[in-house]
């Protein structure tokens, strides 16, 4: 939503962008989450509490992260998180 109020994606790219996502296997995680933990990997690397979720899911999991955050680039990499 952002991209789009910032006109950087058309209702086409955000119609692609749905079935890409549509198309994907996602599992959801619903294990217990260290909130303490979170909110140290936030603050530690200027995260918002999501990206530090997803950083923490990422890591845990063994799995790479994609993103183009100069900030969760950095958790990632001191977090041995590949960056896709």
């Amino acid at each position: 939503l952002n991209a789009q109020r910032r006109k950087r994606i058309d209702t086409t790219g955000i119609q692609q962008g749905i079935a890409l996502i549509d198309g994907l296997d996602v599992e959801v995680d619903l294990r217990p989450i260290d909130l303490s933990a979170i909110h140290q990997l936030a603050t530690r690397y200027r995260l918002t509490v999501y990206d530090a979720l997803y950083l923490d899911l990422a890591a845990r999991e063994g799995v790479g992260l994609a993103t183009h955050d100069d900030d969760l680039k950095r958790g990632a990499k001191a977090k041995n998180v590949t960056i896709i």
